[in-house]
């Protein structure tokens, strides 16, 4: 008698261990979109890093054209079509606002974030 209930818990125990596939294809299909989510927010956050790093950079080459005394011309055909800049000039420093838009890829981001994202980066320059 008792090796028959031992051979029915083992029973038990295989049809339990057939059925663990299956939940954890469910688990791994539930959990997907969420993870493919955070994937996809980490590009959009590296990406806006990335091209304000970059706006940054431009900027500096602004700067360094506006002390040179470049035309407003030359400045503008060394930016990319899609940055706008301002420069407000007092008598003793010039204000440099540079803004660019970056559109985000990330499904729903936008319940979050505007999208189009404002990157705006802006320096001071005084007058010696």
């Amino acid at each position: 008698l008792e090796k028959n209930m031992l051979k029915g818990k083992n029973q038990v125990k295989v049809i339990a261990k057939q059925n663990n596939k299956g939940q954890a294809l469910v688990e791994f299909v539930l959990i997907l979109p969420i993870i493919l989510m955070i994937l996809f927010i980490i590009i959009d956050f590296a990406h806006v890093h990335y091209e304000r790093n970059h706006l940054e950079s431009v900027l500096n080459d602004v700067i360094y054209m506006i002390k040179d005394d470049k035309s407003t011309n030359e400045i503008k055909s060394t930016l990319d079509e899609d940055v706008n800049y301002v420069v407000t000039d007092n008598t003793d420093f010039a204000n440099v606002v540079m803004t660019k838009e970056v559109l985000l890829v990330t499904p729903f981001s936008n319940l979050f974030f505007d999208n189009p994202y404002l990157i705006k980066v802006e320096r001071t320059i005084l007058d010696e």
